[in-house]
């Protein structure tokens, strides 16, 4: 984002990011390099300073690790990955669902909060895990740090009128809204006297 300092936490998630594409870059290389006759194959070493020396080329810092290649050849996983699916509530398939859904109400101009994410996630949960699920829900950090999880796809923005953002327009045409179904709301699209701070 411009103008603002990234934080310690997304400045991690972003080498981790940067250090797991540079493993599959490598793996997907050395994949190539079995491939071909024994004679012609390059060792695991070259192919994975290539790889560093590109990254590092691009300012990145990136470091990659011979025998993880060689695990993640085998079928490993990253610890990301290996992370979300042992420790998190959602499953990745889950969570990106979730992100879509998130960016569809916003193309409909129904923002989500932190309250409503909570809301949305927990009645997911409930249903797939039911009485396994605690009753207060997800933690009170989690909504956080999903969106930092999910800060190249959703971010914090201040809300805008819809209609200054053309909005207005494209979601009744996208949506079908016929005229006659629009009453009682003003130019942000929220009816006027029944909002709540929050």
């Amino acid at each position: 984002m411009a103008g603002h300092a990234k934080s310690i936490l997304s400045k991690k998630r972003e080498k981790s990011r940067a250090q797991e594409e540079a493993l599959k870059e490598v793996v997907a290389l050395y994949t190539n390099e079995l491939a071909k006759p024994e004679d012609e194959q390059r060792i695991l070493q070259a192919v994975c300073a290539d790889v560093q020396a590109k990254w590092w080329q691009q300012c990145r810092d990136v470091t990659v690790a011979v025998e993880t290649v060689r695990c993640w050849a085998k079928g490993g996983r990253g610890h990301q990955e290996a992370g979300l699916e042992s420790q998190g509530w959602l499953t990745l398939e889950e969570e990106e669902l979730v992100v879509k859904y998130c960016l569809e109400l916003t193309a409909r101009g129904f923002p989500f909060n932190h309250r409503t994410l909570k809301y949305h996630v927990d009645s997911i949960l409930q249903a797939h895990l039911g009485d396994a699920f605690p009753e207060a829900g997800v933690g009170t950090n989690w909504t956080n740090h999903f969106l930092s999880r999910h800060d190249d796809q959703l971010g914090r923005y201040w809300s805008s009128p819809l209609k200054a953002k053309h909005g207005h327009v494209d979601t009744i045409t996208k949506q079908g809204i016929e005229p006659d179904c629009i009453w009682a709301a003003d130019e942000t699209g929220f009816q006027p006297g029944t909002g709540v701070k929050e």
